[in-house]
C-alpha cells in the first residue's frame, strides 16, 4: 500500500514537471510571437532579415528572456528525465524489499501454522 502511495506521489511529481515544461514552452512560443510582431512593425536593415536577426539590437530584454527560458526549459527536461529514472530505481528497490519481506513472513506463518497443527494433534 505504501509502495502504491509512493508511486502515486512520484507520478504526481512527474505530472507537475511535465506541466511546468509545457508552460515554459508556451511562454517561449508567446515570446517568439511577440518578437515576430515586433520585428514586423520595426524597419530592419535588409542584411538582418534572418530569423532572430537583430534581436539583441532591437530588444535586449527580449533576447535575455528568450535565452533564460531556453536554458530553464533545458534544465527542466534534464531534471524530469533524472527524476523519472531515479523514481523507477527506487520503486524497483522497494518492490524487492517488499517481496523479501513477503517471503519471510510467509515462511514464518507456515512454520507457526505447522507448530500449531502439531500441538493440536498431540
Amino acid at each position: 500500500k505504501r509502495l502504491e502511495e509512493l508511486g502515486g506521489d512520484i507520478t504526481g511529481l512527474n505530472k507537475e514537471l511535465k506541466l511546468a515544461t509545457f508552460r515554459q514552452q508556451e511562454e517561449s512560443e508567446d515570446l517568439r510571437r511577440k518578437m515576430q510582431q515586433h520585428e514586423e512593425t520595426v524597419t530592419i536593415p535588409t542584411e538582418t532579415h534572418a530569423v532572430g536577426g537583430g534581436i539583441s539590437e532591437l530588444n535586449p530584454e527580449l533576447k535575455e528572456e528568450l535565452l533564460r527560458l531556453r536554458n530553464e526549459n533545458a534544465r527542466l527536461k534534464v531534471f524530469a528525465a533524472k527524476r523519472e529514472d531515479d523514481s523507477v530505481q527506487r520503486l524497483e528497490e522497494k518492490l524487492d524489499d517488499a517481496n523479501r519481506l513477503s517471503a519471510k513472513f510467509k515462511k514464518e506463518f507456515l512454520a507457526t501454522k505447522k507448530t500449531l497443527d502439531s500441538t493440536q494433534n498431540q
